[in-house]
C-alpha cells in the first residue's frame, strides 16, 4: 500500500512538474522572422507545404512519418514545424501558436489568425489554404464567419493552383457539400488525383472513405475488382500515413463479406494491403499507383 502511495505521489509531482512546461510552450516562440520568409525559396516552400498540410491535418493523431510508436508523433510534429518556422514558413509559426499539438487541443490566439490573414491578403497562397487544413474554432468561435472565411481562402489558394487548397475544392465538387458549389464528380477527381500525385494526404483520405462509408452501410460492392482494388490502394496509401485512417476496419468488413459469400480469392487480393501481414510503416503504396487504379488503368 505505501508502495502504491509513493508511486502515485511520484506520478502526481511529475505532473506537476511539467504543468508549467506545457502551458509557456507557446511563450518560447520567437518572434516570427519575416526576413527570413523573404530568403525562403519556391522549392524548399514547395517541400514545406507538403510536409505541413500532410500533417496539420493529423495534427491530434498518430503520423507514421515519425516512427510506429504514436507517443512519437506530437514531439516530432513539433519539432518539425519549429524547424520550418525558424526557416521562414510562416503556416507552421501560425500552426504552433493556434494548436497544443503535444496536448491535443486548440489554442485562442486572434494575433496569430491575423498574421494569417494579412499573408493570405498579400498574396500568400499556402496561408490561403491554412484555412482549409486548420478549424481556428477557438479563435473564431462563429462557425458562419468561420466557414466564410475558409471557403473564401480556399477559393483564392485555388486559383493559384495550390495542392492542399485543390483538395479541399476538389472533394467540394466531388461530394457537392458545398451550396454554392454545384457538383461535378469528373472535375473534383481530377483535382483530387492532381493533389495526390503532388504528395498531398487529403485525397487519399477523402477517395478512400467514400468507399470505406459505403462498405460501413453495406453499400460497396466487395465483387467488383476494380472498384475494390482503388479502395485497397487509397486505404492503404491512407493508413501509411496516419493509423487513423480506418484501413483496418474496412478490411474487416472485406473478409466478413468474403466469409459470408464464399469469396477467398477478395481476401486474397487484400493480403499486399493488410497491415498485419506488411507494415504499414512500409511504403508499398505510391500515389501513382492508385492514379494508376483510379483512372482505369
Amino acid at each position: 500500500m505505501k508502495s502504491l502511495l509513493r508511486s502515485c505521489m511520484g506520478m502526481f509531482l511529475l505532473v506537476l512538474m511539467l504543468m508549467p512546461l506545457t502551458g509557456c510552450a507557446r511563450d518560447e516562440l520567437p518572434p516570427f522572422d519575416y526576413e527570413k520568409a523573404k530568403q525562403l525559396s519556391s522549392e524548399k516552400r514547395r517541400e514545406y507545404d507538403v510536409v505541413f498540410f500532410n500533417q496539420v491535418v493529423v495534427w491530434n493523431m498518430n503520423s507514421n512519418r515519425y516512427g510506429s510508436d504514436p507517443r512519437a508523433s506530437p514531439v516530432g510534429r513539433v519539432m518539425e514545424f519549429k524547424r520550418m518556422a525558424a526557416d521562414g514558413y510562416l503556416p507552421a509559426y501560425v500552426a504552433l501558436r493556434l494548436l497544443d499539438i503535444e496536448q491535443g487541443r486548440e489554442r485562442n490566439d486572434p494575433e496569430a489568425v491575423a498574421m494569417l490573414v494579412k499573408a493570405a491578403e498579400d498574396g500568400d497562397a499556402s496561408a490561403m489554404c491554412v484555412f482549409g487544413a486548420m478549424q481556428l474554432s477557438e479563435t473564431i468561435s462563429a462557425y458562419e464567419e468561420r466557414n466564410a472565411l475558409r471557403l473564401k481562402m480556399i477559393e483564392l489558394g485555388f486559383k493559384r493552383n495550390h495542392p492542399a487548397c485543390m483538395a479541399n475544392k476538389g472533394a467540394q465538387y466531388l461530394l457537392g457539400l458545398v451550396q454554392s458549389v454545384p457538383q461535378d464528380k469528373e472535375k473534383g477527381m481530377l483535382l483530387l488525383l492532381e493533389s495526390a500525385r503532388q504528395g498531398y494526404y487529403s485525397p487519399a483520405s477523402v477517395l478512400f472513405n467514400i468507399r470505406a462509408i459505403k462498405a460501413s452501410q453495406d453499400q460497396f460492392d466487395f465483387s467488383n475488382q476494380r472498384e475494390l482494388k482503388r479502395a485497397l490502394c487509397w486505404g492503404r496509401l491512407a493508413e501509411q500515413h496516419t493509423n487513423w485512417a480506418g484501413f483496418d476496419h474496412f478490411l474487416g468488413l472485406l473478409r466478413d463479406y468474403a466469409r459470408e459469400h464464399d469469396r477467398p480469392d477478395l481476401v486474397e487480393a487484400s493480403r499486399p494491403y493488410d497491415p498485419r501481414l506488411v507494415p504499414i510503416t512500409q511504403a508499398i503504396v505510391k500515389p501513382e499507383d492508385c492514379i494508376q487504379f483510379e483512372q482505369g488503368e
